[in-house]
């Protein structure tokens, strides 16, 4: 997953503000139509808890990052910005988490939201046998 910029959209006053070369943006373009993660952590630092959110468009990476920060981070929780073709519309829509399902050898998930619904991403994979998935996370 890739999330295009561009250069109107970047806030330079605040992108100085930032550090480690960190930048800033407005907005981003989406470029696929795939799941998007927002993952919602408090990090404890020196006289108290800092809040931050993270934006991932790959799911290896949002559970690298989180199985890498055990410890370290406490989740608060994770979003998910679904497509249209996941949720049933023509638009994205946002829900939280509550379990993340993964066929070992295929491209299939299943979302479990905290509302009960169960949103699957199965591009290209047909028919899935779900006695085959794996939970890989539960809040």
């Amino acid at each position: 997953m890739y999330f295009y910029t561009h250069p109107e959209a970047e806030h330079k006053f605040l992108s100085t503000l930032g550090t480690s070369g960190e930048r800033c943006w407005g907005w981003i373009e989406i470029a696929f139509q795939t799941p998007l993660f927002i993952l919602a952590t408090d990090n404890e630092i020196e006289g108290g808890t800092i809040g931050r959110d993270f934006m991932f468009g790959c799911l290896e990476d949002l559970l690298g990052t989180i199985n890498a920060s055990k410890g370290v981070i406490s989740i608060r929780g994770i979003g998910l910005l679904s497509p249209g073709y996941m949720n049933g519309s023509n638009l994205y829509k946002f829900g939280t988490i509550k379990e993340i399902w993964h066929h070992p050898s295929k491209m299939v998930e299943i979302f479990v939201m905290d509302d009960g619904t169960r949103l699957q991403n199965t591009p290209g994979s047909g028919c899935i046998n779900e006695q085959e998935m794996e939970l890989v996370l539960s809040l």
